[in-house]
């Protein structure tokens, strides 16, 4: 069977799931009745590519991050055409209240181009669905993001420095320290028990480091990643820096859980806690790009199909865990891309223990308030840097640790145990 025949049919159906979610978000009302049937048309079209990926023609490392980009589309599509149900003619009136300079034609390949461009804009940059505590850029003056040549210089230094956090933080599968290390990794459910598999200060220090090294290589994957499309897209004028903010606020805020994960005020707080600063919400350490789709899709979840009203603490306790565990359905996916099978990935684990965590901290934070508004504010945020560290060198192996192995299995560099220096005998 030829490439092309493997290819068509899939390719087709991904096509159309475009062009029919940008027809109905460029060209119906927001409230119109044909939404709810685009939306079916999106599943079944989408469970038709499963289908096709999963015939067997297609390599599992392939075939498996296809089918969760694919169903995280269809969380997205069901975002744009009925839980946020965003339109061209909500664009547009809300650049007209805003003053936003912007040339609309309004015919239909403008409509179209539109919305095809929002479904990809998944923080919905510059528009009335824009995600909350979106990073700023940094500097007075700057809200509507640096000139053009200055946003591009900065851009290439951020995938300068990415590039070479990912040289620095991997090691080559040919190093001869290497896999005694991977040995050292526990293999079953106690890597969640680190007073069992961590009996030895060698192995403990050893998960510590290649945790480490995990976490600077995500970091600097993103940023680099992130930061190639920009300068690409602003360098040849197709969008202006506005267009492109900060991937991530800095990793200095993140001393607390739901500092790092930017999730306070769709899923775990009403309003800001009040032993936070009043710009909780603009500060937040890690992406946002899966946020409005997650949060709607939960809130969806929780509301339409469980029953629990919006106003209940349970709602908002289960709002949180569900999209934590969407989050780690996506990433379950992205692993297969690895060669780890479905069972054995980590992810679900690692992201519902987030949410988990979150809630510990909030209780806590509520329970103690009165000791933790007596400490001063390098203290507290001390003890909360402690406080996150800790906690994701405990829950990140159990996502990590699968795949190192089968990244050393493939001959692919692997997250150092080493950190940034030389290896030694272990």
């Amino acid at each position: 069977m030829s490439a092309f025949d493997v290819w068509r049919v899939p390719v087709a159906q991904w096509t159309l799931m475009q062009l029919v979610t940008a027809m109905a978000v460029g060209l119906t009302p927001s409230r119109s009745r044909l939404r709810p049937a685009v939306a079916a048309v999106v599943v079944a079209l989408a469970c038709g590519f499963q289908r096709e990926i999963t015939g067997g023609a297609i390599d599992v490392r392939v075939a498996g991050p296809m089918m969760a980009s694919c169903w995280l589309n269809v969380l997205n599509k069901m975002d744009l055409l009925v839980l946020s149900r965003i339109s061209y003619d909500g664009q547009v009136e809300w650049e007209k209240r805003a003053g936003v300079k912007a040339t609309r034609s309004g015919s239909l390949v403008a409509r179209i181009l539109w919305a095809l461009g929002t479904a990809f804009n998944y923080r919905r940059v510059n528009t009335p669905w824009q995600v909350r505590m979106l990073p700023r850029f940094g500097g007075q003056g700057m809200e509507d993001g640096p000139e053009r040549g200055r946003f591009v210089l900065v851009g290439v230094g951020k995938v300068v420095l990415g590039v070479v956090l990912l040289a620095l933080f991997t090691v080559d599968t040919t190093d001869p320290n290497l896999l005694p290390a991977i040995e050292a990794l526990p293999r079953d459910e106690s890597v969640l028990l680190p007073w069992v598999y961590a009996a030895s200060m060698k192995r403990a220090v050893l998960q510590i480091a290649f945790t480490i090294s995990f976490g600077i290589c995500c970091r600097a994957f993103i940023l680099a990643g992130y930061n190639i499309g920009a300068i690409t897209a602003v360098g040849l004028g197709i969008h202006h820096p506005s267009a492109w903010p900060p991937i991530a606020g800095s990793l200095f805020e993140g001393w607390s859980l739901r500092r790092l994960w930017g999730y306070v005020h769709h899923f775990c707080l009403s309003k800001p806690a009040r032993l936070e600063e009043a710009n909780l919400l603009y500060r937040i350490s890690w992406h946002q790009t899966l946020r409005p789709l997650l949060s709607a899709n939960a809130d969806m979840i929780t509301s339409s199909i469980l029953r629990i009203p919006r106003a209940s603490r349970w709602a908002v306790y289960l709002r949180l865990v569900i999209a934590f565990m969407l989050s780690g359905l996506f990433h379950s996916g992205i692993d297969l891309t690895f060669g780890i099978a479905w069972e054995d990935s980590g992810a679900l684990w690692f992201f519902t223990m987030q949410a988990v965590g979150i809630l510990v901290e909030s209780a806590f934070q509520h329970a103690f308030r009165r000791w933790v508004g007596a400490l001063s504010p390098v203290v507290r945020r001390a003890l909360g840097f402690l406080w996150v560290c800790v906690f994701l060198l405990w829950t990140a192996p159990v996502w990590m640790d699968p795949m190192v192995r089968s990244v050393y299995v493939d001959g692919t560099p692997v997250f150092s145990p080493f950190l940034m220096f030389r290896s030694w005998p272990v």
